[in-house]
């Protein structure tokens, strides 16, 4: 870490998250599924809650309402959460919109 950065700024993501409201989001893996609550989202990763242990790195497909289907990477994973990268960006705004009855999107940015 730059040793001019504080610790909030050097954990500061570069893009916005937002809390999202969804109904629960498939997880697969190689091994094994299990349905996830997602804490928050943005276009390159997610935050969620979950009650299996995921390895730094491993692949997975998240099946996400509204999105579809999304290959991700796992960065790290502890304490029944996960935290993951998206291989390809996704369109985290397009949750807003009415055509996507089955979510909502907060607008503040946490």
């Amino acid at each position: 870490m730059d040793a001019d950065l504080t610790i909030d700024e050097a954990n500061r993501r570069v893009e916005a998250r937002y809390i999202i409201d969804m109904p629960p989001v498939l997880i697969e893996t190689n091994s094994h599924c299990e349905y996830v609550q997602m804490i928050n989202l943005a276009k390159l990763g997610f935050l969620a809650k979950t009650r299996c242990f995921y390895r730094t790195d491993e692949r997975i497909l998240l099946v996400i309402p509204g999105i579809g289907p999304v290959e991700s990477s796992v960065i790290w994973c502890q304490s029944n959460m996960i935290g993951g990268k998206f291989l390809t960006p996704v369109d985290v705004e397009s949750l807003s919109r009415p055509e996507q009855g089955n979510c909502t999107i907060a607008l503040e940015e946490i």
